[in-house]
This record gives structure tokens, sequence and C-alpha cells, in this order.
């Protein structure tokens, strides 16, 4: 129950899974949180080297309960999403209560976890706040200086958020040295994606769309790819 939380998961071979380190997508330094995860398990397990490492986006309900059941605008269509992190557990519940709905055997627990609730009057200042947020990236984001680096500064493997002829481009180096630009505007609702260092991704840091580094959707709510920029 600690914050920030760790979460300890060991394998069959004596290795150990550690995650933990939270971060809002597109807004931190995904390679600095890996890093205090790996610290933290140091400091409590005595672990060793990482042998690899990786960050991922995962989305929670404003109400803290996933969604789970018949979707009310698509006949003979059921959900299961939200999970906040806890698959494992939420993932079997929901095939559970799906199947038993599709049989006909809902039950009015199911409607805490249906996907057309209201959320509860207690969510609404989690709600604003969030909304608050989106805002504000929609305006900050634009108005941040992207520093003076050029496209030629960058090594293989790396991306970065640059201006150029006047406007933010986004523009990664793959490892054989090719430049690749792509418009930094998120697909979704506008807002500015960042740079993902550690996977090597642009990230949303509105609501979580992901985009591989030449541009290409990964998944979130964008439905498109990142438009491409010719350098």
């Amino acid at each position: 129950m600690e914050d920030p939380y760790h979460y300890v998961r060991p394998l069959d071979d004596g290795r150990v899974l550690v995650g933990g380190g939270d971060m809002k997508p597109g807004s931190g330094d995904a390679r600095a949180a890996v890093e205090t995860v790996a610290e933290w398990a140091r400091a409590h397990l005595g672990a060793g080297e990482v042998e690899t490492e990786w960050s991922h986006v995962w989305f929670v309900p404003a109400d803290g309960l996933p969604y789970i059941g018949r979707l009310p605008t698509r006949v003979g269509a059921w959900a299961a999403a939200g999970f906040s992190g806890t698959g494992l557990t939420w993932g079997t519940f929901a095939a559970s209560r799906i199947a038993a709905g599709i049989l006909g055997d809902e039950d009015d627990d199911d409607a805490h976890f249906s996907p057309g609730r209201i959320a509860a009057i207690s969510s609404f200042d989690r709600l604003a706040k969030d909304q608050a947020s989106v805002l504000w990236h929609m305006v900050a984001d634009r108005l941040k200086p992207s520093g003076d680096h050029h496209p030629a500064d960058l090594s293989p493997g790396e991306g970065r958020v640059l201006t150029i002829d006047g406007r933010k481009v986004g523009v990664y180096r793959d490892e054989d040295g090719a430049l690749h630009g792509v418009s930094v505007v998120c697909r979704h609702l506008g807002c500015i994606v960042g740079w993902n260092a550690l996977d090597r991704t642009w990230d949303c840091p509105c609501h979580g769309g992901r985009y591989r580094a030449d541009g290409t959707r990964i998944f979130g709510p964008p439905l498109g790819d990142l438009e491409r920029r010719k350098l």
C-alpha cells in the first residue's frame, strides 16, 4: 500500500519481475522511472543486474472500478477494460461475468461494473482534475520551447521534439542513421506527444495514446497514425 507502490512476482528460474515507478505517459522520464524501480529492488531484494526493462500504459477509470459487461450502444458487444494494472484478478472476474451474462445469468452487482454506468459523485473531483490537466497540456506543451537542437544532433535510437521551420516536429534517428519526422499532434484530441526514450515510442500525456518511433499507432484512443513530416 506504499506510495509509490511496487509489486514483485517470482519467476520459476529464480529471477523476479519488479514493477512500479508509475508516471504519466508523454510527460515524464521513463528511463528515470525504471531506474527508481531497480534501485528499490536492489535495496529490498538484493537484486543484481537488470536483464530487461520496459514501460506500459494502463487506464484507470475515474471511480476506480473496471468496465465489465454489455456495451449499451452495440448489440451483442461486450467489454472488459480499465483493470488499473490488476489484470490477473479482474481479467478472470470479467471472463466469468461476461460468460454468465451471455448465458442470461446476470445479477444486480453487475451494474456496478457496467460500461454504461454513470461515475459516482465522489469521482467528479478526479474527473475535473484530469480534464484540467488535459487543458494544461493542450496549451503549455504547444508553448514549451524545444531548445536549439538540430536533427543532426540525434544519435541512433534517439528521438526528440524539435522546432523546424517554426513548427514542432517529432524526429527520430533509427539504428541505420536514417531520420524520420512525424507530427507531434496526437490523432485523438490534438495534444502534443512526448518521446519515450525507454521504449522508443511517442506517448500522449492526455489520454495515453502510443505510437511507434515512425508514427505508426500502437494503441489507445487515437484511430490513426501520426502524420509524417519531411525533414
